[in-house]
């Protein structure tokens, strides 16, 4: 699995995130601008380079493409697994309208759990690709992005938060703020996904709370979180934000 971890490794990552006169490396940003990088050929040679060595592929089929994550077939043969783009929710829930991007079935689900726990955390853009475009729509509407949190011990041994990275690339390409200082999970529960419908909503009452009230007063919050079943980990989350001001979500 070497060679599609790097779909979005060098090659993808200096693209998405080197701006002109820096080098990103392991998270940093370092100022290059006089010493290597005021040439912006050599910026354009080095990309060609780790492309050509790191190419760009396809998340579902590992077809090597030029743009974009997902290649033009996949995006054709997914087209049936497009859910709605809008769905208004009941009047026992603390969110206002719910956006998903795919129904939870087929290739789509076998890639989301590689991708939450295989470790195979490049997927997060083609995963993401369709739901950007769903979501241009209300950008004018959306203040801040926040993911759903999971427990630092769940983040150890995972690596990472899968809903952060679908949250952070979602806010790069929607150029709005992240927020991942907002929510905060303070119970380590069992995963909803071993649970009964009947049981997770138990599951997680009191399972989060919010750290800065501030940066959430009155705003409009986009919240992602990977899957959709139930909606009690999102309602849960969407409760907490909502007693503590936000507007809509």
């Amino acid at each position: 699995d070497w060679h599609p971890v790097f779909q979005n490794g060098y090659a993808r990552y200096w693209e998405r995130n080197a701006q002109p006169g820096e080098n990103v490396f392991a998270g940093e940003t370092v100022d290059l601008s006089v010493e290597v990088l005021s040439n912006q050929k050599v910026k354009i040679m080095l990309n060609k380079i780790l492309s050509y060595v790191y190419p760009n592929i396809c998340g579902f089929c590992n077809k090597i493409i030029s743009t974009e994550y997902t290649c033009k077939n996949c995006q054709e043969k997914l087209k049936y697994m497009y859910e709605s783009e809008k769905q208004l929710v009941s009047v026992n829930k603390y969110f206002d309208f719910l956006i998903c991007a795919y129904k939870y079935k087929g290739i789509i689900r076998s890639k989301i759990l590689q991708y939450k726990f295989k470790n195979k955390k490049y997927l997060y853009a083609s995963l993401s690709e369709r739901l950007i475009k769903l979501l241009d729509m209300y950008s004018n509407e959306i203040d801040i992005i926040v993911p759903v949190p999971i427990h630092f011990m769940r983040a150890f041994n995972r690596g990472y938060n899968q809903s952060f990275l679908i949250a952070k690339f979602i806010a790069k390409k929607m150029n709005k703020e992240l927020k991942n200082n907002i929510l905060k999970k303070v119970q380590n529960n069992k995963p909803q996904s071993m649970l009964t419908a009947s049981k997770r909503k138990n599951n997680v009452c009191n399972a989060y709370k919010i750290i800065k009230t501030s940066a959430i007063n009155g705003k409009t919050i986009l919240l992602i979180d990977d899957i959709y079943t139930t909606g009690a980990t999102v309602n849960e989350c969407s409760k907490v934000l909502k007693e503590n001001g936000a507007r809509k979500i």
